[in-house]
């Protein structure tokens, strides 16, 4: 036998064996044996313009975010939403009447109700929720209100 030939034996014989192994594993986390989510670390994305300093999603119904002001110029929230495909609608933070003030580099907290959505919510498993805050810079009019939209992806504590 030449070398040659050997090398590729080899390499043949422990290419099949490596990809028995991929598809037990493929197999395993397809079937849910496995839940991928475990090894994903949850995460509160806003842009780099309002930054999740902390967050906290309760099967009790509230959601809890700090958001850190990152523009250049005071900001005025006038609503936060939270969504999500695991419930119909959207929880709503409504600023009643006035809408709130955040300064540069200031951290504002909002709670808010989500019921009947977030207890609704059944599964122990991480999930995606969407997350829009409409705001308008100071100075300006509320006519001139804008979206961000971010991200919170977690388990419901």
């Amino acid at each position: 036998m030449k070398r040659s030939q050997i090398a590729v034996e080899f390499l043949m014989t422990y290419g099949w064996a490596l990809l028995g192994v991929f598809m037990v594993v493929a197999a395993i986390i397809y079937f849910g044996v496995i839940d991928s989510s475990t090894f994903v670390p949850e995460r509160c994305d806003l842009g780099y313009r309002l930054l999740c300093k902390d967050y906290q999603l309760t099967k009790a119904g509230v959601a809890t975010l700090a958001i850190v002001n990152s523009f250049p110029n005071d900001i005025m929230v006038t609503s936060l939403e939270l969504n999500s495909t695991k419930f119909a609608g959207a929880c709503i933070y409504p600023v009643p009447g006035v809408d709130q003030n955040i300064l540069i580099g200031q951290v504002k907290q909002y709670s808010f109700n989500c019921i009947p959505q977030l207890p609704n919510i059944k599964s122990s498993r991480k999930e995606s929720y969407g997350v829009t805050v409409w705001y308008y810079l100071n100075g300006t009019t509320p006519a001139y209100t804008y979206p961000l939209y971010g991200e919170i992806y977690a388990r419901l504590s």
